[in-house]
Order: structure tokens, then C-alpha cells, then sequence
């Protein structure tokens, strides 16, 4: 098929004689041929579906298959299906001339004529446009951008850069006293962001976390038992264990034609979702292998919020009422080179062009007509791996056993005659853990990366809440622990 020219009729030059244009067609000549697109999209939303299907279930793991290779060959055909795609695109543009004077907020209808060709034969197609004439645009979309581990004080270096931080802050506003939630962990602070709750009342306080009522320890929204194997959080666990409503949510209840679309953002109730690429999750899976060098994850984390912005421009249309982008690259490369290196800089060179990016290859007349919100979930501060900054796994055993408690570790056998006092839970990604008694304990310690959560029973049980006396006392049995209440 060849696109040959896309007409349209002046609908301002039927009111002849009243000092309107005078030209009654506007004709732009395209002559593209046009690629085939349908098998490469279907063949592609297969090679996806089909890395999640084998990753969640753990296919590469039971059959002992080399997962880098495998997701290199997945990564090199979806390359080449997104240049098929890309190829089969086109776009044109017709200028129309308003008259002056002509009623601002006034809707015209403007007749599109196709003309294309197909096996020779030339053929054409007609559709009809509403069109709204007016000189101030009204606002008819938000995009909101969540810059992982995003420093304020070093992206505010950018607003000189010529990049996409520069055109926001010239074209707007900034808030220097904006804060996070407390602890501010992405999972926790994703959740309040996208719902307008604190923890308190989202019930999500980290991406670890003890259910009092389950009684059981919750991981990114599920019970220990269904975690297998985790990379990127592409599943609906964090969102069947949502119960407030997202933002997108509280939209569809007031907006009758609402559409969300959330790019790569986890907490995704309510909008229609557009997860990790193939070439994305290879970024996180060499990340998280701890086998990268510094060098490569700098890569992958570039890697990831191109991708993340790709995935945006080619899945957004200007019926989005509300689209969320989440860029992950600067937390990653920050977790393991530092934020104040000169890797993560580049990364975050790379966020201020991809922002750019974004505003420049919206289609046109979309970037007038929408709200830009660009925050962070977090930042990220350098600390000493040292005896005096950091607290090891057998320094807080220390501590609870000098405390009174006997504990139970997450990978003991399921079959030994040890009744703990404690169940301290542990990060063990790749490990499918067995064995606990957390009704059988008085407390239970959560591991979340740099922090350690604290569950006290109160009297005896685990529901209701234990008064500050309390808190004060279990937390003074540790030793050496200061407590500060408000």
C-alpha cells in the first residue's frame, strides 16, 4: 500500500463573501509506501507474553536455561519488529489558516480525504474530524513523570542545561519544600503518590512488610510462599492488594470517558498498563545479578528510561486523559556507583534528554494542551559501608538475642524442633523460603534493603495497636537503641 496525498476540505471557505480564505482544499503529497505492520505487532505482543509466561514461572530456572542468551535473542527480534512498526508509520500534517476575529471555542468539521493505492489500484477514503478553533488551548491531560531516587538538589543543576528540565521549569512552576514519606522506600512511596494516601492508610509502608492479619510477611503484594522470582514488578500482586483507589480510579468514577495509561508504573489500578520490553528486562536482570560491572549498569540504567520513553511516545494518543512514565535508571546506577558519582550524572544526563525527548516528539499540538508533573519518589544520600553507618545481619541478631529473643531464620528447615521467639526475615531473592511461625512469635523482623521493620505482638496478639509505652520499652531492651517520640 502507498500513501499518495491527504486532502482536506477549508470548512472556513463556505462562508464566501464574509472576508474568509478563499482556497477551498489544502492537499499534502505524502507518496510513502506503507509497511506491513499487523503480523510484526501481533508477533511482538507474543515475544512479550512470552517472556513474562517464562520468567514469572520460572522456565529458564526448572530447565536450567541460560536466561542472558535467551533474552539477548528476545531483545535482537524486538528491535527488529519495532523497526517494522516504526517504518509502517507516517505522519502528516495540514495547516489551516483561521480567519481573524473568528469565535474562539467554536467547533468545525473538517472533511479528511486519503488517497492511497493498493496493488495498483488507486483508491481513497474519506473521514470526517471535529476540530476546536481557539488561541488559548485548554488543558485536557496530565503526564506525570516519577523519576526514581530523583535528588532535587542535583536536578535542579539542570536548569540551565538545554534539556527537558530547562523547557519545564521555563514553561512552569517548582516546589523546593516538597517531601517524601517516611521510610522512604519506592514501594510505599509509589503507592502514595498514585493513590494520595500515606502509609498509614494505604497499609504499605515498604516493599516488605508484616500483615498483622494474614500474619504473614507481604512482598511487593504477596505472601512469601508465591514469591519465586523477582525482577520487575510486572504482575497485579502490589494491585490486588491495593484496596484505596488510584488516582486513575478516582478519575473513571468522574470522567466517563476517562483513559489512563501507565508506562512501566507499578501501581497501575484503573489504567491500562504498558510494562517492561524485552530488552528492559535483560537491563534488570543484569542489574540485579550483582555480576554487572559499574560500567554496564550506568548502561542498562540508560537503557531503561530511553526505553521507558519510547514505550510512552508509541503507546500514547491524545485521548489519554492522565499518563504516568516511571523512569527507574537513576536509582539503579546510584544503589551501586553512589548518587554523587559521575555515573550516576550521566544517568541523569540522560533523564533531562529523554524529558526533552518526550516534549518534542508528542504529536503535534498535544504538549500545549497538557500538564507536565515531574516528581520523585525518593532521593538517596552516600553511606559508609562501615561498623558505624551500616548494621549487619549477625549485628541485629546480636541484638535481638541480647534482647531476650531466640530466633528463627527464614531458611531453617521446616522440620527442626526449634520454637523461636523471633522470625527475622531476610532479602533472599532467588530462594524460596519454608518454615516460619510468625503466629508462635512475639516479634517479627522484616528485612528492607537498608532498614529492618519491627513488629511487636501486643498483649500476646497481634492485632491492635500498642500504646508508645510499649513501642518505648521493646525498643529499649535493644541495646544501645536511642528512641525519640513526637
Amino acid at each position: 500500500m502507498t500513501l499518495n496525498q491527504v486532502s482536506a476540505e477549508n470548512p472556513f471557505s463556505l462562508s464566501g463573501g464574509t472576508g474568509l480564505l478563499e482556497s477551498s482544499t489544502i492537499t499534502q503529497t505524502v507518496g510513502t509506501q506503507l509497511l506491513p505492520a499487523g503480523e510484526a505487532i501481533r508477533e511482538k505482543e507474543n515475544l512479550y507474553n512470552e517472556v513474562l509466561d517464562n520468567i514469572t514461572n520460572g522456565y529458564f530456572e526448572l530447565y536450567d536455561i541460560p536466561i542472558d542468551e535467551v533474552l539477548d535473542e528476545y531483545a535482537e527480534r524486538e528491535a527488529e519488529l519495532d523497526e517494522v512498526i516504526r517504518q509502517s508509520q507516517v505522519k502528516t500534517k495540514i495547516r489551516l489558516e483561521v480567519p481573524k476575529n473568528y469565535p474562539d471555542g467554536s467547533v468545525v468539521t473538517v472533511l479528511a480525504i486519503i488517497s492511497y493505492s493498493l496493488n495498483g489500484v488507486s483508491q481513497t477514503l474519506t473521514k470526517e474530524i471535529q476540530v476546536e478553533v481557539t488561541n488559548n488551548p485548554t488543558v485536557k491531560r496530565a503526564i506525570l513523570v516519577i523519576i526514581d531516587a530523583g535528588r532535587p538538589d542535583k536536578y535542579y543543576n539542570y536548569e540551565d542545561s538545554g534539556g527537558g528540565i530547562q523547557t519545564l521549569l521555563e514553561n512552569g512552576v517548582k516546589f523546593n519544600d516538597a517531601s517524601t514519606i517516611f521510610p522512604s522506600i519506592t514501594t510505599a512511596s509509589h503507592t502514595s503518590i498514585m493513590t494520595g494516601m500515606f502509609p498509614k492508610q494505604t497499609k504499605i509502608p515498604a516493599f516488605r512488610w508484616y500483615d498483622k492479619d494474614l500474619k504473614n510477611v507481604i512482598d511487593e503484594g504477596k505472601t512469601e510462599e508465591n514469591v519465586k522470582f523477582y525482577v520487575l514488578p510486572w504482575d497485579d500482586g502490589m494491585n490486588e492488594y491495593i484496596e484505596d483507589e488510584t488516582i486513575y480510579e478516582q478519575l473513571n468514577r468522574k470522567i466517563s470517558s476517562f483513559e489512563g495509561l501507565s508506562i512501566f508504573e507499578f501501581v497501575r489500578n484503573g489504567g491500562e498498563y504498558q510494562g517492561a520490553t524485552a530488552k528492559m528486562i535483560l537491563s534488570m536482570i543484569r542489574i540485579k545479578s550483582g555480576l554487572a560491572s559499574i560500567s554496564k549498569i550506568k548502561e542498562d540504567s540508560i537503557d531503561l528510561d530511553s526505553e521507558a520513553t519510547s514505550l510512552a511516545l508509541d503507546n500514547f494518543d491524545s485521548s489519554v486523559d492522565l499518563m504516568a512514565v516511571w523512569l527507574l535508571g537513576t536509582d539503579e546506577i546510584s544503589h551501586h556507583a553512589g548518587p554523587l558519582s559521575s555515573e550516576t550524572g550521566e544517568v541523569m544526563d540522560n533523564v533531562d534528554r529523554q524529558l526533552q525527548r518526550l516534549i518534542d516528539e508528542l504529536p503535534d499540538g498535544v504538549v500545549d494542551e497538557t500538564v507536565f508533573v515531574i516528581t520523585s519518589d525518593h532521593g538517596q544520600t552516600t553511606v559508609e559501608a562501615d561498623d558505624e553507618h551500616s548494621v549487619s545481619r549477625n549485628e541485629l541478631e546480636k541484638v535481638l538475642r541480647d534482647a531476650g529473643y531466640s530466633l528463627k531464620e527464614c531458611m531453617q528447615n521446616p522440620l527442626s524442633p526449634v520454637l523461636p521467639k523471633v522470625c527475622v526475615n531476610y532479602d533472599l531473592p532467588l530462594t524460596q523460603l519454608y518454615g516460619r511461625d510468625y503466629e508462635g512469635s512475639n516479634a517479627v523482623a522484616v528485612h528492607n534493603a537498608g532498614i529492618a521493620m519491627l513488629y511487636f505482638k501486643h498483649n500476646s496478639a497481634w492485632s491492635g495497636v500498642p500504646s508508645w509505652a510499649e513501642v518505648e520499652d521493646a525498643v529499649l531492651s535493644l541495646d544501645g537503641c536511642e528512641v525519640s517520640f513526637p
